[in-house]
């Protein structure tokens, strides 16, 4: 990273601590959840196979429609707020929406998780990276070592998780709800100034239709 002004390097650290808190909770979340659809929403192998094409299929959907929006907004975090709004909801979703439905009606639970699930993590995740990658390049920072911090906190979140769940998959949920707010605290921080230099090389004047995204 070149030399940046000690506000840049604050915000550099915000920034970082958003992507490095974002995948924590979603590896405090997601890391296990295979043995959690077989344990506590008693999936059988071949139904776990389907919720997992089925989030798929949702992710490969809204993907595009995220950068779409994003494309639209710009530089605004209005998609990111959204994203960690529906991250904090992880621990009521899952303990008194997801697990019942899986139980109770599974098909209708399985599609259920699969749009809340993209919406927070597997759509999810392209729009925080592509937002941390236009914040980077607008602040002449590395996005390199920004993305570096989303894999050390799904590592730190990996050591222990595993503990949690064997005490209870409840405790993952209601860390992963309590760091999301922490996230959105950084988020509300995160200064965004598109008078930089680099403005015009970062957010295109030219913004794509919908047609474009299918």
């Amino acid at each position: 990273m070149e030399k940046i002004s000690s506000q840049n390097r604050l915000e550099y650290y915000k920034i970082s601590s958003f992507i490095f808190l974002y995948f924590f909770t979603w590896s405090a979340s997601i890391g296990l959840f295979a043995i959690w659809l077989g344990q506590k929403a008693e999936l059988s192998g071949a139904v776990i196979g389907t919720v997992f094409a089925v989030n798929g299929i949702f992710s490969v959907i809204l993907k595009p429609i995220y950068g779409y929006i994003l494309d639209k907004i710009g530089m605004s975090k209005y998609l990111l707020y959204f994203v960690v709004v529906m991250s904090a909801l992880m621990a009521p979703f899952f303990i008194y929406v997801y697990q019942p439905l899986l139980l109770t009606h599974t098909m209708v639970g399985i599609v259920v998780g699969a749009i809340y699930l993209s919406f927070a993590w597997y759509a999810g995740v392209a729009a925080c990276e592509s937002y941390a990658d236009r914040y980077s390049r607008l602040n002449s920072m590395e996005f390199g070592q920004i993305r570096m911090w989303g894999s050390l906190g799904w590592a730190v979140a990996s050591s222990f998780s595993g503990l949690l769940f064997n005490i209870s998959p409840a405790y993952n949920f209601i860390m992963g709800s309590v760091t999301s707010l922490v996230m959105l605290a950084v988020l509300m921080s995160l200064k965004v100034d598109t008078q930089t230099s680099n403005a015009d090389a970062v957010i295109s004047k030219d913004k794509i239709v919908l047609k474009d995204v299918f």
